[in-house]
């Protein structure tokens, strides 16, 4: 189990519901700008799962940003310097 001290049931099941909305059709109804970080060395939530967002969300301002070095651990990506330096400049890009 990893460290978890208890199978998360609940969160797993939502998060299934989730993953089951994502269609394509509903990703084209996404407009609003978007910026997808995702760890670019990630085995268990493949970064081909961040293009494939992506590449369906309808939005005209989006980024995709897979950060070397990082899996799946959100711990690294979070302190990766690459991570609040792509953050700022989305946020400064869209918030004109």
């Amino acid at each position: 189990m990893g460290r978890y001290v208890a199978f998360p049931v609940p969160a797993l099941r939502e998060f299934f519901q989730t993953l089951a909305r994502l269609t394509p059709e509903f990703l084209r109804t996404i407009t609003k700008p978007i910026l997808i970080l995702h760890g670019a060395d990630d085995t268990i939530a493949q970064p081909s799962g961040a293009r494939y967002l992506y590449d369906s969300i309808g939005s005209a301002e989006k980024k995709l940003c897979l950060i070397p070095g990082v899996g799946h651990s959100p711990e690294t990506l979070h302190a990766h310097p690459m991570v609040l330096e792509e953050i700022l400049g989305f946020l400064k890009k869209t918030l004109r």
